[in-house]
């Protein structure tokens, strides 16, 4: 089941994607980090394998990337993370580790856009 919760999140966004290119590799530093910072704010993905984690995360990257850092986006990726087994919590928790280790030139737009859903824009 953990398997396929990794699968599906990381597919959904994928989806989103439309043949866009893949996010840059960030290096072993980093990618400690956005685990580290993921599973410290979501204990309940210490179950869940760093390749799995990764592989969500850049898909993140990628949605980012191809298709900017807006509260719509988000509501779609938060929409495909829970479709794939994960808690709005855990989704929310994995995107701001994504953009503090593996893409961190999108934090500040996540945290932009992070307040506007909560204004309800």
């Amino acid at each position: 089941m953990l398997k396929y919760r990794i699968t599906v999140a990381a597919a959904a966004c994928a989806a989103l994607l439309a043949g866009a290119g893949l996010a840059q590799a960030a290096s072993p530093e980093d990618e400690t980090l956005f685990l580290d910072t993921a599973r410290h704010y979501s204990p309940s993905l210490l179950w869940q394998s760093d390749e799995g984690l990764l592989d969500v995360g850049y898909a993140m990257c990628e949605v980012f990337d191809s298709r900017g850092v807006s509260p719509d986006v988000l509501r779609k990726v938060i929409g495909f993370g829970t479709e794939g087994g994960f808690t709005e919590p855990e989704t929310r928790n994995l995107m701001g580790a994504a953009t503090r280790g593996l893409c961190p030139q999108h934090g500040d737009a996540l945290m932009i856009a992070f307040g506007e859903m909560v204004e309800g824009r």
